[in-house]
């Protein structure tokens, strides 16, 4: 089959490589769409941790939000049949261990992670294979594409789950990015009081409006707390969901967030130096929660989109042949964090 390989530091290639093999409780797919991650473009870059701590290894096939349709099936599959459109976890648990069968699979210590740890390979190739216990089906409304962005929208899902809030709470997304856009989508489907998202750049903002977004600030031009204040929530935003990996943001959340309140973390920071004052989670009785992938959540984003609470096709911002990687790249590197989602199309 053909597919896109990551044989070194800023080497990809796109090449044959070995069909997969399914086992007896495997499924076979065709992949149809794949999304381009961050952290693919960090495994490109030769920047992801996962590099420098030896547990990924070139070479290898990237790639975590896909979808496709299922091709074959192994002798034990009970839930999928050849045709079924389907999309699947980023996260293989071992589904053993005590994380896995109290569905926290995300931390299993013998975990595999789709296209970028422990060298599982990922969707960016005409066919993957998939355990059947982490395959979700596609509803009939939703398209392929859609089914690419369960993955990253089951992230946002995680982030938002991990507090519980009612319907009279104020939530703060910071991040005006792909996951941000889409956790502010996810938080406005709660109906919860007032959702409000920053960020830096117009081009990505202004996809968030298009998306239905009403509350959206782009801090480089407005002071967050004045508009806080003018919306008469600066003392009462219950939750943050921080998706913009920048230490000095998360410390505004930790200051901004009223007493009681919780912080989502998403995602990664580019340095771990901090000036943060850890006595002010202390003093607010704060509670911060890290986010790892998505267990248990695809479902949810899936139940999301079949019910056109999310709308995802103003936040892919261009779409390349699976042959076309090295412009892919080459577009995302170029536009410089302009480009929200670039997705690849496979089938």
């Amino acid at each position: 089959m053909k597919a896109v390989v990551i044989e070194g530091k800023k080497i990809i290639k796109y090449r044959d490589v070995e069909d997969p093999n399914i086992a007896n409780d495997e499924v076979l797919i065709n992949v149809k769409y794949c999304g381009i991650c961050g952290t693919d473009i960090a495994l490109y870059l030769g920047e992801m941790a996962y590099l420098q701590t030896g547990e990924q290894k070139y070479p290898f096939i990237p790639g975590h939000e896909w979808s496709g349709e299922v091709v074959d099936i192994g002798n034990n599959i009970k839930n999928f049949k050849v045709g079924d459109r389907v999309t699947g976890d980023v996260s293989i648990g071992c589904g053993k261990c005590g994380d896995c069968r109290e569905g926290r699979f995300n931390l299993c210590n013998n975990r595999f992670e789709v296209g970028c740890y422990r060298n599982k390979s990922g969707g960016m190739a005409e066919y993957i294979k998939m355990p059947e216990r982490h395959l979700y089906k596609i509803p009939k409304n939703v398209d392929f594409m859609g089914g690419a962005i369960v993955e990253p929208l089951a992230t946002a899902v995680h982030g938002i789950k991990r507090k519980i809030f009612d319907l009279n709470e104020n939530i703060l997304i910071t991040g005006g990015g792909f996951i941000g856009i889409l956790a502010a989508q996810v938080a406005s489907a709660s109906k919860s009081t007032t959702v409000v998202l920053t960020g830096r750049t117009k081009e990505k903002l202004d996809a968030a409006v298009e998306c239905g977004i009403e509350n959206v600030v782009n801090i480089k031009e407005r002071d967050l707390q004045e508009y806080l204040k003018n919306l008469g929530i600066l003392d009462n935003i219950n939750f943050c969901v921080e998706c913009s990996g920048n230490i000095d943001v998360l410390k505004q959340c930790i200051e901004i967030v009223r007493p009681g309140g919780d912080i989502s973390i998403i995602g990664f920071y580019e340095s771990n130096e901090t000036n943060i004052n850890f006595d002010d989670i202390s003093l607010k009785n704060l509670e911060i929660h890290g986010v790892l992938a998505s267990p248990n959540c695809f479902k949810s984003a899936i139940s999301l989109l079949e019910k056109g609470l999310i709308k995802y096709k103003p936040l892919v911002t261009e779409i390349f042949e699976l042959r076309e990687i090295d412009d892919a790249i080459k577009f995302i590197l170029d536009r410089k964090n302009k480009s929200i989602r670039v997705m690849l199309k496979i089938g």
